[in-house]
């Protein structure tokens, strides 16, 4: 379930309808990219912490996606690929190939056109081109393969995402990305407000022959900061410390880890 609060009103997401919730954005400062947000989790806990819970309207936190992901996964959704339910083809150390698996929701070997044709047909989705896309998917994680599912599989969901985590690893030609938008708009009582827009955009990359993900870079350069912050004693306080506490983001700002990351992000008053 996500939450989170707009115009003074909270919004409370299911589960099931997340992919439903999926909204199209364009950002200013990247206008190539075609991109979609949909919620992530509760969005309410950022009113506490950033202390502005009292007098913000609207307070989201949503996930980037390239726009049409929320139709595919919607779709496979309603196919009952998610489905955490155990089945009785997967029961006993029964080991079915995936195309022997996907029979039980065809009913006959699966092809490209019959798939399409039986997801419009039951009304799984809106569109032709989204039956098309999620159908590319499927057979893109190899459901039609006479490959064995290993026994550890015990529903539809755990087979799903063995397949995901299969064919959608990295190959050594290829390059993960990292994105990040951050926006607030301030209400001054003079009237004016201002919007802060924060942009980040980082991409793996391979030097010296060695390849660093930019989920890597992010995450392992911050937690070095932190180190680094602890050995120069520049935080005082104990325990599990937030970074929006001025002690670690003040002091962190400058440390030569995250600084050629603020250089690159670009802020802008509107």
């Amino acid at each position: 379930m996500a939450s989170s609060l707009s115009s003074d009103f909270k919004y409370l997401i299911k589960g099931q309808r997340l992919y439903d919730s999926a909204a199209k954005l364009r950002l200013p400062d990247f206008p190539a990219f075609a991109l979609e947000c949909l919620s992530n989790r509760n969005s309410l806990v950022y009113g506490d912490l950033y202390g502005i819970g009292e007098e913000a309207p609207t307070i989201f936190r949503r996930t980037l996606r390239y726009e049409g992901f929320s139709q595919i996964m919607g779709t496979l959704v309603k196919m009952g690929f998610f489905c955490t339910e155990s089945t009785l083809i997967l029961k006993d150390g029964i080991r079915p190939t995936h195309s022997i698996f996907s029979r039980t929701y065809w009913n006959q070997w699966i092809d490209e056109k019959y798939i399409t044709d039986r997801i419009l047909a039951l009304g799984l989705c809106k569109d032709k081109d989204t039956a098309v896309k999620t159908t590319k998917t499927i057979i893109f994680l190899g459901f039609q393969e006479p490959t064995e599912i290993p026994s550890s599989c015990k529903s539809p969901f755990e087979v799903t995402c063995l397949r995901m985590q299969e064919r959608l690893a990295y190959s050594k030609t290829e390059q993960d990305m990292v994105l990040l938008h951050h926006e607030v708009v301030v209400d001054y009582p003079d009237g004016h407000a201002e919007t802060h827009r924060s942009t980040f955009l980082e991409f793996g990359r391979t030097e010296n022959r060695k390849t660093a993900m930019a989920m890597a870079l992010t995450v392992g350069e911050s937690a070095a900061t932190g180190a680094l912050l602890l050995l120069a004693n520049k935080i005082k306080a104990n325990g599990v410390l937030r970074p929006i506490d001025p002690e670690v983001y003040e002091p962190g700002s400058s440390a030569p880890f995250v600084s050629k990351f603020l250089s690159r992000e670009k802020k802008m008053l509107a």
